[in-house]
């Protein structure tokens, strides 16, 4: 077997790994795997313009499985060599680091104009103040009305961790699937995450080897590197890079990751908290997403759905969480924009956004809210499809607060 060197990481944020144990998080080849694979999907499917079959026959090249046929099943090509790390002894109650922002913090975060400010200020004072991180990390991070603070509530690998991997491969491996591996592994560490929340900058990583980014420069050139072959797809039915991915990055960079990830969740509550009620000075959108829910009268998917789902709306009258798709899949749709939290040279922290949009859902899926089944091919809309692009023009645009690397 072709043996690379040791690669050595850290973990840039706590890393809410799963084991079998909630109190405990657990770096191990199993979770690394399932991230590689999804990534080397996102990578190949720009690399081979969306053609899903050729992606899956090198899929199988180098991670083996079933396929289609029976004759088609292969073992892997790739052995990966994790040395496990377990998180310590879990504590309960323990607080979350960050702050709580009141709407006027939060229009501060998002550079509002002194015009609008009263504007923009009445329609985020709405929900009190609000932790960011604990707003990012909804799930494993709770607010405990005991303690009046957002705390952990699962165990996790806390920042600042080394961690290390190697890979083992059998000679047979073909160099196109190699390739895209190469690619997929930097887009995993630079763009990506580990555990749960990864998609909102939990569990990211940075390298601390000889391959390590030093600066903001090393890092835009990495992007256009690796995913410069997916100009050549413009739409995708499923996850890949397309021309319509896009990579930004932070204009600041912050001391601390928490700090980084403050302003990201800020970022994020600004936009969509109250987004569409009847007093949103964005009058183009009002009377929808919250005001959509209060109402009877539910026409179409509200556009929030663009971000993912299910809603964070409570649950039916029949158990299920709101906005679920009925059967097997309970609607679960990842969201499309992902956070990471990259740390460059010795301390600099910077807030990646990337955008990776596909078909929202299939045609023949319905989507349910309370007791209603709606028809998602007839509900949803443009609007739906492109909020992340919207939030994504008033940071870069409007706010100037990232910078576009592709």
């Amino acid at each position: 077997m072709d043996r690379k060197p040791w690669i050595h990481l850290e973990t840039v944020t706590p890393a809410f790994i799963g084991t079998s144990n909630p109190q405990c998080a657990e770096w191990s080849a199993k979770g690394i795997r399932g991230q590689l694979r999804w990534w080397f999907r996102a990578v190949g499917g720009g690399v081979c313009g969306g053609d899903a079959d050729e992606v899956r026959r090198l899929e199988l090249e180098v991670f083996g499985g079933m396929a289609t046929r029976s004759d088609d099943a292969r073992a892997s090509s790739l052995r990966i060599i994790a040395p496990p790390i377990i998180s310590g002894e879990f504590v309960a109650k323990h607080g979350v680091e960050g702050r709580a922002l009141d709407a006027n913090a939060l229009a501060e975060a998002w550079k509002v104009e002194q015009a609008d400010r009263r504007a923009v200020t009445r329609r985020l004072d709405v929900a009190g103040r609000t932790n960011p991180l604990g707003y990012l990390g909804y799930g494993p991070i709770e607010y405990d009305k005991s303690v009046k603070k957002s705390v952990y509530s699962r165990g996790r690998i806390p920042e600042r961790v080394k961690l290390s991997m190697r890979f083992q491969w059998n000679p047979e491996a073909e160099g196109n699937a190699k390739t895209i591996f190469d690619r997929a592994l930097w887009c995993w560490i630079n763009l990506g995450g580990i555990g749960a929340r990864s998609r909102r900058g939990f569990g990211s990583l940075v390298r601390i080897d000889a391959a390590k980014i030093n600066t903001f420069r090393d890092f835009d050139e990495g992007v256009r590197h690796n995913v410069a072959d997916a100009r050549n797809a413009t739409s995708a039915e499923w996850t890949h890079f397309t021309s319509r991915t896009h990579v930004f990055r932070s204009r600041s960079g912050y001391e601390k990751w928490e700090d980084a990830m403050t302003a990201a969740g800020a970022w994020l509550i600004a936009f969509r908290r109250r987004y569409g009620a009847n007093r949103d000075e964005r009058i183009a959108i009002r009377g929808r997403d919250y005001e959509w829910f209060k109402s009877d009268l539910r026409a179409e998917v509200p556009d929030r759905v663009g971000f993912g789902l299910p809603l964070p709306f409570g649950k039916s009258r029949s158990g299920q969480p709101l906005g679920a798709a009925w059967g097997e899949k309970e609607g679960r749709r990842a969201s499309p924009l992902l956070i990471h939290i990259a740390r460059f040279g010795a301390g600099n922290h910077y807030v990646i956004l990337t955008h990776i949009p596909a078909r929202l859902v299939r045609d023949r899926d319905e989507i349910h809210f309370k007791t209603e089944r709606l028809n998602v091919k007839s509900s949803v809309t443009r609007q739906q499809e492109t909020i992340v692009d919207a939030f994504l023009t008033d940071l870069k645009d409007r706010a100037k607060l990232i910078e576009e690397i592709l």
